[in-house]
């Protein structure tokens, strides 16, 4: 089947462009600004690992931040969610007052994640964010369609990021990185995920298990009866703290196993079973 992924991620490439052929023409910044498309990320970030272990002119110590945008096509009237804000003491400072200066509504994920190109920047100690629209029921689906994409969302996206942009351009010190920074970067194999549950997580959730903001039609989730609010505690006899746990042990898992999922629903604990599908 053809998975057009218009929101993932032609939307995050859209804006880019737009960024830098609006920006090309006015905005003489005092640092350089650098526009990458990277490939791969689906693959173990490959693309940006690939960049950071050959960024030779521009070199990695002085790269002050990243921003990447991923999935940013489905805004309507959510909040744009920032994931990676506690790379740098600065960012959620720089977040506030780009939504005061804007009037985009934001919010700063604090779920644990590993999943997309700012996370490679992580790794090499370089402070960076991304901005995301949200789940959707139509993720790594055929039903990603460009028919779907929230085109005033997207401008929302672009004016915050070239309030970012602008901010980060004229800024005379680096910003205040919290991370430490690993071994050099060098392209990896990703364990792949070969099941589908189809739950759709609230990323912004920040406590302890993974809470629902909905479950796709006809996926392993919607037959077992769960639904938006549920929060799931446990696989079998495995404790799930957060996204990135029902991730890892997801990937775990083959079509066809059977797993007991334990979850809260209005205050008591339940227990289904459910049988994984292949993706």
């Amino acid at each position: 089947q053809i998975h057009p992924g218009a929101d993932d991620n032609a939307s995050g490439v859209a804006v880019l462009l737009e960024l830098a052929r609006t920006l090309g023409r006015s905005l003489k910044p005092e640092r350089s600004i650098l526009f990458i498309a990277f490939s791969g990320e689906e693959a173990g970030r490959k693309g940006s690992l690939h960049y950071l272990a050959n960024s030779g002119r521009y070199p990695n110590g002085k790269c002050i931040a990243m921003i990447n945008l991923d999935t940013v096509g489905r805004l309507g009237n959510k909040k744009l969610l920032v994931l990676g804000a506690e790379s740098a003491s600065e960012w959620v400072h720089i977040i506030r007052g780009i939504g005061f200066v804007t009037g985009v509504e934001m919010e700063l994920v604090k779920q644990p994640l590993d999943a997309s190109d700012q996370v490679s920047f992580h790794e090499a100690g370089i402070p960076a964010i991304q901005l995301f629209s949200g789940p959707n029921m139509d993720y790594h689906r055929p039903g990603d369609t460009a028919d779907k994409i929230d085109a005033d969302g997207l401008v929302k996206v672009a004016t915050v990021s070239r309030e970012a942009l602008e901010y980060l351009a004229q800024r005379e010190q680096p910003l205040t990185a919290t991370l430490t920074k690993g071994a050099p970067a060098a392209a990896a194999a990703k364990t792949s995920r070969r099941v589908r549950l189809g739950t759709i997580p609230d990323f912004a959730y920040s406590g302890n298990g993974v809470r629902l903001s909905g479950v796709a039609p006809g996926s392993p989730a919607a037959a077992a009866g769960l639904r938006e609010g549920d929060l799931i505690l446990r696989i079998d006899d495995e404790e799930i703290p957060d996204l990135k746990g029902l991730s890892n042990r997801l990937k775990t898992l083959e079509p066809g196993d059977r797993i007991e999922i334990t979850y809260l629903r209005d205050g008591e604990q339940r227990k289904v079973e459910v049988e994984l599908a292949g993706r």
